[in-house]
């Protein structure tokens, strides 16, 4: 599938995440238009497409806010 996604949209992993029921989640992002797609695959191999879009915005990470006084 990452394969698929890299040739025929020029989307690649930029983060991943293990679920509680083990699947795998990947986010994959196009840095040139901002397309993005969210997989799952289990752990037997299977994937899927959760979410898919546009705008894709990396944040910067900062400290924690802190709360309102």
């Amino acid at each position: 599938m990452l394969n698929l996604m890299a040739e025929r949209f020029e989307q690649m992993p930029v983060a991943m995440g293990l679920a509680r029921n083990g699947d795998l989640l990947e986010l994959l992002t196009n840095p040139d238009n901002g397309d993005w797609i969210i997989l799952t695959t289990s752990p037997d191999g299977r994937s899927c497409q959760l979410a898919a879009g546009t705008a894709w915005q990396d944040l910067i990470a900062g400290p924690p806010a802190e709360p309102d006084a």
